[in-house]
């Protein structure tokens, strides 16, 4: 199967989200987590959640250069709201974050997953 397309992370991109309970997606904002040898290899994504509703849960950041990222408005990344998908689910590329907003990603990400047993 060839690859269609590999996406840089950061990217902002739309996909149809799946809830957490998996009984239905709503088609919205993602950005790319995993790099470009895991979607070559795999032919998957490893994306994060974006709303535009303010969460202050643990994971959550406000994206500051939301507009630059191609977001209609101001928006908040869920680094404890991933999923996989393959890369066929993705709908369009909208944007790339700002290094700044990829550094806050990356700091709520380690904040969420676990670094030791």
């Amino acid at each position: 199967m060839p690859i269609t397309t590999i996406y840089d992370p950061g990217s902002v991109v739309l996909i149809p989200f799946p809830f957490t309970s998996l009984n239905a997606a709503k088609k919205r904002p993602a950005v790319v987590m995993s790099r470009r040898s895991y979607q070559a290899a795999t032919h998957d994504i490893i994306l994060a959640a974006v709303t535009s509703q303010r969460h202050e849960g643990p994971g959550d950041v406000a994206l500051r250069h939301w507009s630059e990222a191609g977001l209609l408005k101001p928006s908040y990344l869920r680094a404890g709201k991933l999923v996989t998908v393959h890369e066929s689910l993705i709908l369009k590329k909208l944007g790339q974050l700002t290094p700044d907003d990829w550094y806050g990603v990356l700091e709520q990400l380690r904040q969420v997953l676990a670094d030791e047993p």
